[in-house]
């Protein structure tokens, strides 16, 4: 089964595709599709019951399916443009189905179009983020690097795969980091705060690698302006397919696969401190050890050991007992994290577990408590 579990992802996406394919309503299934299995399903398989590395036979092929998605992705927005943009007027068939047939359904209800809306933002979330977040960890391999700032493209954050490797995986878990969400900070005070500041920085980075060169911030080989080409050429796609009502509707796909990864991104650090220059240790990270989520986000949720062997292939990662745990899967959590009361009421309890856990003195220190001489001498040195 091992070998085979990973598979499923791919073969969602191909269930993905048909739907997208026959519009209309079928974009609601498509999204709901993926909720129930996020949510229900994950919630009722609960944990993966394999916690170590996942043996694989086939590494080629392990490694191999991540490059399916960013053809595959390709294809959807330009059925998905096509079937909501306004401007669309030819005919087109795929898999014997009448697409202008179909076109005309979905347009003949705006609801459609929403549901088209939360369907691709969403699957572009999990089938271009998630997997080029394994990709740009490859960083010898320039296909992967290349592929993974396609698929980020998309969604006009190409940025993230420079901010993540050189500025979140050095300064995780501290509170200079774009990406890790502080104590009593909601999800709709992080999104802008993370977002602006990982594009600011990953522009700094590249500024820094520039000059050591010798080399303007403004020269063509800065990977952020480069990736700005890249979206653009991918918008041009959609202006030339669905005309400006193409181009809206993809930029709106984007903003929400933007939410979906800063939710993500939220969930991952939220409340955890590490003091700056110390090692990144397994609990300055949330794990969520869900089966499903093990399986369709290739491992992301073991997110621990991602920080701990950021090189690692995603087969290779396993659960850690020293990180702090979730109580509930990634995507129940980020409902949840939608409702800041409700938040703040299920994880200050597990902060608080952290603090008497797992925090060194100086982590507690960061956040502001106050260390009684006789308290036990045994906590973590770091």
């Amino acid at each position: 089964m091992n070998n085979l579990r990973y598979f499923l992802m791919p073969l969602l996406f191909g269930i993905h595709t048909v739907l997208f394919t026959l519009g209309g309503a079928y974009f609601w299934v498509s999204f709901f599709l993926a909720v129930f299995l996020g949510t229900i399903v994950e919630e009722i398989l609960k944990d993966d019951q394999e916690k170590a590395a996942i043996k694989i036979k086939n590494i080629k092929l392990a490694n191999g399916i991540l490059y399916f998605f960013l053809p595959v992705i390709s294809a959807m927005a330009c059925i998905f443009i096509y079937h909501t943009a306004s401007a669309p007027i030819f005919d087109l068939s795929i898999l014997a189905f009448d697409l202008m047939e179909r076109r005309e359904i979905t347009q003949s209800n705006p609801i459609y179009i929403i549901g088209a809306l939360f369907a691709f933002g969403s699957l572009l979330s999990t089938g271009a983020t998630n997997v080029a977040h394994e990709l740009i960890h490859r960083r010898k391999s320039w296909i992967s690097q290349l592929n993974a700032r396609w698929l980020m493209a998309f969604s006009w954050d190409t940025t993230f795969t420079i901010e993540h490797l050189y500025g979140h995986h050095r300064h995780v878990a501290t509170f200079v980091d774009a990406n890790s969400s502080r104590r009593g900070e909601n999800l709709y005070q992080f999104i802008p705060r993370s977002s602006y500041q990982a594009f600011t920085r990953a522009f700094k980075i590249e500024r820094e690698r520039l000059h050591r060169k010798g080399k303007s911030a403004l020269h063509w080989q800065n990977k952020v302006i480069r990736g700005q080409f890249m979206s653009l050429a991918i918008y041009t796609v959609a202006y030339l397919i669905g005309g400006l009502s193409g181009l809206g509707l993809l930029m709106t796909a984007a903003f929400i696969a933007k939410f979906w990864l800063e939710s993500v991104n939220y969930l991952q650090h939220h409340g955890l401190v590490r003091v700056p220059g110390k090692p990144i240790m397994p609990r300055h990270s949330w794990d969520s050890n869900r089966w499903i989520s093990n399986t369709f986000l290739f491992n992301l949720s073991r997110h621990s050991q991602h920080h701990t062997k950021g090189s690692a292939p995603y087969w290779e990662l396993q659960i850690t007992e020293d990180s702090p745990k979730l109580p509930y899967g990634y995507l129940t959590s980020v409902f949840i994290a939608m409702v800041p009361p409700l938040w703040f009421k299920i994880i200050t309890p597990e902060l608080e577990k952290w603090d008497n856990e797992k925090a060194s003195r100086e982590e507690l220190l960061l956040l502001g408590k106050k260390i009684e001489e006789q308290e036990d001498p045994v906590l973590i040195a770091a």
